[in-house]
């Protein structure tokens, strides 16, 4: 006769004791658990894979109530009840809730991106990356409503510079200019492109991103040429005082 359910089977010869229902037992190795191999480039590659998909569902949590209340008024605890994970599978992944909000964008503007971006397309980027916006219309209306102008300019355009600077190298190509000439052109660049979005976010996006993105491609790819031209023929550089 097998033994109850939850009892230990006595240790035979060259057999250990184990435990039915694992109960008193070691814990499965979750990796195992899940199908995979939890040691090896295989185990890695799926761990990272999981990684991703948790740190995605976070962010599509943070997204879907960003559309019901403000940016202030949410908490970790709301994302992670909203995606069925722990705190402890947030603080894993994010410091805060700004430092998902930037891995979100990040993410979204990349995928935008897509490796396709050279100096002819830009105004498509800009008309996808502004649609991508006025869909997501309720969720920028709450974060501009939540955080003060100071703090939101600061924090978009940390992040602006970081997607903006690969693509404004992109423009520059193999012309010569100063690097401190050529990182005042991205910061002026930046801040700008962050001001005129936030402007139209808080107008309510009416300008359509058809006419947006034409004027902001016009603005940018040849402004850059000519700013980079005008530096490499212009006089040297002037010493930065520290």
């Amino acid at each position: 006769m097998g033994c109850p359910s939850g009892t230990v089977r006595p240790a035979g010869p060259g057999r250990r004791s184990e435990t039915r229902g694992n109960r008193g037992g070691k814990a499965p190795d979750p990796a195992r658990r899940q199908g995979m191999p939890s040691r090896g480039a295989a185990g890695k590659e799926r761990v990272s894979e999981l990684a991703q998909a948790t740190k995605k569902a976070l962010a599509a949590a943070l997204k879907e109530l960003l559309g019901q209340k403000p940016f202030h008024k949410i908490t970790i605890s709301d994302i992670t009840e909203q995606c069925g994970v722990n705190r402890m599978t947030f603080y894993y992944h994010f410091h805060d809730i700004y430092d998902l909000a930037q891995w979100a964008f990040r993410e979204e503007a990349a995928a935008l991106l897509d490796g396709s971006l050279s100096a002819e397309n830009w105004e498509d980027w800009f008309l996808s990356f502004l649609k991508e916006l006025r869909r997501n219309r309720p969720q920028m209306a709450n974060i501009c409503r939540s955080l003060r102008r100071e703090e939101l300019e600061r924090r978009m355009c940390e992040l602006a510079e970081q997607i903006l600077r690969p693509m404004l190298d992109q423009e520059l190509g193999d012309c010569p200019v100063p690097e401190g000439d050529w990182s005042f052109v991205v910061h002026f660049y930046t801040y700008a492109l962050v001001a005129m979005l936030l402007e139209w976010i808080e107008d309510g996006m009416k300008t359509e991103p058809e006419v947006l993105a034409r004027r902001l491609n016009t603005i940018c790819s040849g402004g850059i040429r000519r700013a980079a031209q005008d530096f490499r023929e212009g006089e040297p550089p002037l010493p930065e005082t520290k």
